[in-house]
């Protein structure tokens, strides 16, 4: 170990090298005896805990993390409900940025026309209620030739003569349209326009790897920002071409047209489906207290979700019959025995959204199911998962726990989290389950729902079962006795 490597480095590293030694010497132990004093010299010896215990400091490091883990948690719980309401209001946004765009294209069809074309809608009011609209956001539609040509003096000679003579990256097959946003313009009231909350996201260029791309004084300046919000070198990394990005084969045209315009470039699409599946995080994290892994886990298949009903357990004060329609494998479960997870009607709701943006996506006929594909594989149960058309991926991939909590991210930039000391917090699915159970105490959840979470999924002796405490709930004896009753013991 490094001398400036943390404790918590320290930690890692012995439990890696605890498990592999251990590995190591059950293999060496079943070989032959010729053969075992041939591989002796290549495994690794074991250690005893006992020799390591002064240096690893297991129980302060543990400690030092619930502590973390409870700071941030009080952060996050206050502002529970907002962060729901939130992630749907943006989602929203983005949906009718997207409706207004494919309207603007469809006027466009079939006509000779030229480029740039402007367009406008209208934000923040609702027809149906009367409330009039306070903002008008305004935007150019280019193709690839017109923008060269309307920026020539930022280009080099050569795509300026390519882009007049249509050859090359500017012919007919390459010459894409994009969307520009140029300002938002307030209606009613003094107050500066909201715009997008994302805007500065692509003009300062930290999507994807983008925070490493640049000059060394570009990268410095990049990373300082990031570091100003919390975040880490790669925050909004979707390791999917044309997820919250743009495709490849238009990714290097883009990243060079955003520093020419004054506007932020779009990449509609991309962004439309990283607010759809950022939406359905949020939505599971905040309302299951599933783990990532867990979530990762949803597919498209009847032995997946169901629809079962259950009555409520005796002296229950809410007497509804409960519905489960998630089944998914826990983390900690030797065998593939998947448990029940309760969801909502609107989760379900947004797993048709998502499943439709998908139908999209893939241009599926009316019938047809979404593809199957492999478990991401770089997950560290993927191979206990067979090929499935599992509802987090796009193209043609499973999306990793990083790119789901790149989109979850990118859906909530600009919300901040400070705990009682003034350090910033950074959203993650983690912190949104171990928040989920506590908010679920404060808010009287029937105590079979909150003890099923608690007893499977959410292990007592992490902070959660500390905010049953602090938060006076019944106690966990009586958690425990109600998840008995609808036979929900770990």
């Amino acid at each position: 170990m490094l001398p400036n490597d943390p404790q918590t480095v320290r930690q890692r590293f012995w439990a890696a090298y605890n498990s592999a030694s251990k590995l190591m010497a059950h293999w060496l132990g079943s070989l032959p005896e010729p053969q075992r004093q041939t591989y002796q010299k290549f495994t690794l010896p074991s250690v005893s805990r006992l020799f390591v215990e002064g240096l690893t400091r297991e129980k302060e490091v543990t400690q030092r993390q619930q502590q973390v883990r409870k700071a941030e948690t009080d952060a996050v719980v206050p502002r529970f409900a907002a962060i729901r309401a939130e992630a749907h209001f943006r989602y929203n946004r983005i949906a009718r940025l997207r409706r207004a765009y494919h309207e603007a294209l469809r006027t466009l069809s079939g006509k000779g026309r030229d480029f740039p074309v402007t367009f406008s809608y209208e934000e923040g009011g609702d027809r149906e209620l009367g409330v009039p609209t306070h903002e008008r956001l305004w935007f150019r539609i280019w193709d690839r030739r017109s923008f060269v040509q309307a920026h020539a003096e930022a280009y080099s000679r050569s795509p300026v003569v390519s882009s007049r003579c249509r050859t090359a990256a500017y012919a007919d097959d390459s010459n894409h349209l994009f969307l520009e946003f140029v300002r938002g313009e307030r209606l009613i009231g003094d107050a500066p326009p909201e715009g997008l909350w994302f805007e500065e996201l692509l003009k300062l260029g930290v999507f994807g790897l983008n925070p490493f791309v640049g000059s060394r004084e570009d990268v410095k300046a990049k990373q300082a920002w990031l570091a100003s919000w919390g975040y880490g070198h790669t925050p909004f990394l979707a390791e999917v071409g044309g997820l919250l990005t743009w495709p490849l084969t238009e990714g290097r045209f883009m990243v060079s047209a955003q520093p020419r315009t004054t506007g932020v470039l779009l990449p509609v699409e991309a962004i439309y489906a990283a607010a759809t599946i950022g939406l359905l995080a949020v939505d599971l994290f905040t309302t299951t207290g599933a783990r990532i892994n867990e979530v990762m886990q949803i597919r498209l298949t009847e032995d997946c979700i169901v629809r079962l009903k259950m009555s409520a357990p005796p002296g229950s004060k809410d007497p509804s019959p409960r519905i489960r329609v998630l089944r998914l494998v826990p983390k900690g479960a030797k065998a593939n025995t998947p448990q029940d997870y309760f969801i909502g009607t609107e989760t379900k709701r947004l797993l048709v959204r998502v499943a439709q943006m998908l139908g999209e996506h893939y241009q599926l006929q009316p019938g047809q199911i979404l593809p199957s594909v492999e478990f991401d594989a770089g997950n560290a149960r993927a191979h206990r998962f067979a090929k499935a058309p599992y509802l987090f991926q796009y193209a043609g991939r499973h999306l990793s726990a990083n790119t789901i909590t790149s989109c979850m991210r990118f859906l909530l930039h600009g919300m901040v989290f400070k705990t009682r000391e003034g350090k910033l917090v950074v959203l993650k699915p983690h912190l949104l389950r171990h928040a989920f159970a506590t908010h679920a105490v404060q808010v009287e959840i029937p105590v079979d729902v909150v003890g099923a979470c608690c007893t499977r999924r959410i292990s007592p002796s992490r902070i959660t079962i500390q905010a049953h405490r602090e938060h006076g709930c019944r106690g966990f004896r009586s958690v425990l006795v109600a998840s008995r009753r609808t036979g929900q013991r770990e």
